[in-house]
């Protein structure tokens, strides 16, 4: 009888830990794993923003990673968006978008390396993010009518995260879930 027991504690701890490990939806970060959100992403990507680039980009580099938070306080989403793959990525980064609800273009962000990090700070009514380009965060204020586009022009910061700061596209802490389109 011991020995039953000892052989379902066994088989209970694997399925558990085998389970933590199965990279499952769980596992992400919940402002990354909607389909319908996913759908109108992609189809974005395919359709409009991409659309003259799209027959040039291989089918494996057309992925991408999206995290949706309000940053400016008007009680509508904003999506980030991280085009991580080759085609998008150089030796100093890659590409990230920061669209609204309606699909325009709030900024566009290169040589930029993740996590972001959205800061519960606000300037101009919108949150500071703290990107990572050249190894040191930057940190990035909203002017009023978009982000600078390219971190690396902008002065290091010695930023440590914050309570209330949050992680995006952290695939240690906070890992987003990966589409295609």
């Amino acid at each position: 009888m011991k020995s039953t027991f000892i052989k379902s504690f066994i088989v209970l701890i694997t399925a558990v830990i085998l389970t933590s490990c199965s990279g499952n939806i769980s596992s992400y970060a919940p402002q990354s794993t909607d389909d319908q959100i996913s759908g109108k992403i992609s189809n974005f990507l395919a359709n409009d923003y991409l659309k003259k680039d799209i027959k040039f980009i291989p089918a494996d580099d057309r992925r991408f990673r999206f995290f949706v938070k309000d940053i400016n306080g008007d009680d509508s989403p904003e999506y980030f968006i991280h085009l991580f793959t080759p085609y998008f990525c150089g030796s100093g980064g890659c590409t990230f978008l920061i669209i609204d609800y309606k699909e325009n273009v709030i900024s566009k962000f290169t040589v930029t390396e993740a996590p972001i990090y959205i800061s519960k700070e606000k300037e101009n009514n919108w949150n500071v993010l703290y990107l990572m380009s050249g190894g040191k965060y930057r940190k990035v204020v909203h002017d009023k009518n978009s982000y600078p586009g390219n971190p690396s022009l902008l002065e290091t910061t010695d930023y440590k995260p914050g309570p209330g700061d949050i992680a995006i596209f952290d695939d240690k802490k906070n890992p987003s879930k990966t589409f295609s389109f």
